[in-house]
């Protein structure tokens, strides 16, 4: 069903409530040689993960951001680091 939200139309749709909730990574128009190009360039984790919208599990007082190694979002970044790291994509 359609709804009107400020004057304008929206759609509720099931595509897009999972569109909505899909990590960016996990999203099938992600490119993967960007996040290779990120990784070899030397950009900093942080702007990476933010970028794959992975979120910390916590951050410390001194603002040290402190990620779950069972986040699925960084196990994916952990992955392209290693392969990157042992001279894969050279």
């Amino acid at each position: 069903a359609d709804k009107i939200a400020d004057g304008v139309p929206t759609e509720d749709s099931e595509d897009a409530i999972f569109e909505e909730r899909t990590p960016r990574w996990k999203s099938d128009d992600f490119d993967t040689d960007k996040l290779i190009r990120w990784i070899k360039n030397g950009k900093a984790p942080s702007t990476i993960l933010d970028k794959l919208e992975v979120k910390p599990s916590f951050v410390t007082a001194e603002g040290q951001r402190v990620y779950s190694k069972y986040d699925k979002g960084y196990k994916f970044y952990l992955h392209y680091v290693k392969l990157v790291r042992d001279g894969f994509f050279n």
